[in-house]
């Protein structure tokens, strides 16, 4: 009687988004790791961060809160702003989880010297004001 092998069970979502990364360069990156004294995490947070392109950062959150700011002139306060300013919340947020907070202070200190004010990105309260408080932003905006 031939024996069969069972089929492996198939892939989920998350396996299939998963990035694969060839062995070889991860073993190079182990081997850049360990030359430049640091463990792998480590090594491969400083090297996305060095590549981070600030001016790029600036560009695209300076366009958010441009329309941000045209969108809360043009129709109030609502919906449609916020989404916007969160929106430029989540950019603040990407910004220093990849590049830090050195990198996130930088480009908003940029922003502030182009005339544009940094909102506060937490959630709503019923009354309109704001849940919570947010250290970046400019209180008189």
């Amino acid at each position: 009687m031939k024996k069969t092998q069972p089929k492996p069970p198939p892939e989920t979502a998350i396996q299939k988004t998963t990035l694969r990364v060839p062995t070889a360069l991860w073993r190079l990156a182990k081997i850049a790791a360990i030359q430049q004294g640091m463990n792998l995490q480590d090594f491969l947070t400083e090297a996305l961060r060095a590549r981070v392109d600030l001016d790029s950062a600036v560009r695209m959150m300076k366009m958010t809160l441009q329309s941000y700011y045209k969108r809360r002139k043009d129709k109030g306060d609502g919906a449609e702003a916020d989404g916007l300013r969160m929106q430029f919340g989540g950019a603040k947020f990407m910004l220093e989880s990849v590049a830090g907070k050195e990198a996130k202070d930088e480009t908003l200190r940029r922003l502030r010297a182009l005339g544009l004010k940094i909102p506060h990105c937490g959630d709503r309260s019923p009354d309109g004001g704001y849940l919570g408080y947010d250290s970046d932003a400019d209180l008189d905006y």
